[in-house]
């Protein structure tokens, strides 16, 4: 899995570091378990797409729906490049089992 595209959100209401990323596959349950080993991982299954939450490691939120292409990540004030030159490394390390 790959982030394709990153795009700084000005004007948020919520945080002044809101990231959208855009991967090349779309968003599964078995990329978010991935992503959480070392974060809480909360998803929302009461909505058309379920919505999930991951908080890692106390150093962003990262939100979505399954099934999209697209996250949101919501940063500190501190590191943000870093953040996300980290996640975009842990993004690239997960590698599922090919399917037919």
């Amino acid at each position: 899995m790959r982030v394709t595209r990153i795009k700084k959100i000005r004007n948020c209401s919520q945080s002044n570091n809101q990231i959208d990323l855009l991967f090349d596959r779309k968003i599964n349950r078995n990329f978010l378990f991935y992503l959480s080993a070392s974060g809480k991982l909360e998803i929302f299954e009461n909505f058309e797409k379920p919505f999930f939450r991951l908080h890692y490691k106390n150093k962003y939120i990262l939100k979505g729906a399954l099934d999209n292409f697209k996250a949101r990540i919501y940063l500190p004030e501190a590191n943000c490049n870093e953040i996300v030159e980290e996640l975009k490394l842990l993004v690239e390390s997960f590698n599922p089992p090919f399917r037919f």
